[in-house]
This record gives C-alpha cells, sequence and structure tokens, in this order.
C-alpha cells in the first residue's frame, strides 16, 4: 500500500479585522499541527485571538528562507503531514511568500487545497469608488526614482486601473515622483483596511497630493489610480 501524502494548505487570514475569517479557514487553523508562517510571533497571537489551542509547531517561512526551508517542508509533507501556509495578512503569494513552496508540492504532485480569504488589493478595489472591471496589480513598485519612473511608464497607456501596494514611510516621495506621469488621474489611497480606524482618502492625483503634504499616514497602505471615474 502506498504511503499516504500530506496537503498544502494555502490558508487565507484577515488583512486587519479577525472577524473576517471564513469558518472554513478556522476549521484548517484547528485541524492541523505543522504550518509554515511568514511571522511565527504573530501567528502565535492570532490563534490566541481565535482561542485556538497553542500546540501546533511553527516555522518561520519568510522571503529569505523560502528557498532555504522549502526542500524539508516538501520532504515533511511526503511523509505524511499535512502543512498550513500563512502570511501575516490575507493571502500568501499575493506580494508574499508562498510561491517557491507551492510550485515544487505541484511538482511533487502533493496535493494542494487553497483556503481563500480576504485580500488587500479586492477590498480596495471594492471600496476606492472609482471604476473597477478592468485592472492590473503590480505589486509593490521600485524605491529608486528612475527604475520607478520607468516601470509605471509602461503601465500608463493600458487604460485600465493600477493598483500597487507602498510603505507608508515612502508613500510620499513615491506619489511626488509619479505626478508627471498621474496628473490627470484619479487616485484613493487606502489605509488599514478592515480595522477599525480604516480610511480612504480619494481625489484627483495633483490636489490629493496638495492635502497629503499636511498629513500623516500610517498602517498598511493600498494605492488605487484610475485614468477615468
Amino acid at each position: 500500500m502506498a504511503e499516504k501524502i500530506g496537503t498544502l494548505y494555502v490558508v487565507g487570514l484577515p488583512i486587519g479585522n479577525v472577524k473576517d475569517l471564513t469558518l472554513r479557514s478556522k476549521e484548517i487553523l484547528e485541524k492541523i499541527k505543522l504550518f509554515a508562517c511568514e511571522d511565527t510571533r504573530e501567528f502565535r497571537r492570532f490563534l490566541k485571538e481565535l482561542s485556538i489551542p497553542q500546540d501546533q509547531e511553527l516555522i518561520s517561512f519568510f522571503e529569505h528562507t523560502e528557498r532555504i526551508k522549502t526542500p524539508r517542508l516538501i520532504q515533511r509533507l511526503n511523509q505524511g503531514e499535512d502543512l498550513g501556509l500563512v502570511v501575516s495578512r490575507g493571502m500568501p503569494l499575493i506580494s508574499d511568500p508562498g510561491y517557491v513552496l507551492v510550485r515544487q508540492a505541484l511538482r511533487d504532485n502533493i496535493p494542494l487545497q487553497v483556503i481563500p480569504g480576504v485580500n488587500a488589493v479586492t477590498t480596495a478595489l471594492a471600496v476606492c469608488g472609482l471604476p473597477c472591471d478592468k485592472f492590473l496589480f503590480l505589486g509593490f513598485p521600485p524605491r529608486k526614482p528612475g527604475k520607478q519612473l520607468h516601470f509605471f511608464e509602461k503601465y500608463i497607456s493600458l487604460d485600465m486601473m493600477l493598483i500597487f501596494y507602498e510603505s507608508p514611510r515612502r508613500l510620499m516621495k513615491t506619489l511626488q515622483n509619479l505626478e508627471t506621469l498621474f496628473r490627470e488621474w484619479n487616485i484613493a489611497i487606502c489605509r488599514e483596511l478592515t480595522k477599525s480606524h480604516e480610511e480612504v482618502i480619494r481625489g484627483k492625483y495633483t490636489e490629493l497630493l496638495k492635502t497629503l503634504n499636511n498629513k500623516e499616514i500610517l498602517g498598511e497602505i493600498t494605492v488605487v489610480l484610475s485614468p477615468k471615474v
């Protein structure tokens, strides 16, 4: 009889409000005893908030360790252990770790199940108040001004919404650098989505940039740009 192979579960977590966790996700979190986590301490706090017993083995698994740790995790899956893959917020792989592990699991014919959850991209699209029938997600843009401009220049002629993540520390520098490209566009700055202090700032690009000059922006940021309303 062939030995049992474990299943890799890619589990979506809330991006801010713990009540957004799905029933299916909670069932998986209670069932699995081995997790690859972007931040083990944060995941422990999350499990405690859900009153889930703290008897899981958590393995730190982030951008700089993903390739190193994937072979050992694949080995444990092949030995019959189920493995949950989680990131600090939202869905794994979406500008977060997980692709290397998922790709190798599929190559090795390891069963894969995705437990969908909340995502900052789709949440921002729904709340921005801009037409979202067509959009392009760009992840985190380059940091250097020149590379940043070249990066966005490739997409401005596509006639669709652009959406990206940015650090609150770099937000103003990025927006100022891109003003020559997007001055006539509409923009929404979505901050701390689903949390009690969620904020969405909407307006014309150049006008909103002036408003933000005197405003401190903190927290998780998702930026939405649209050439039309």
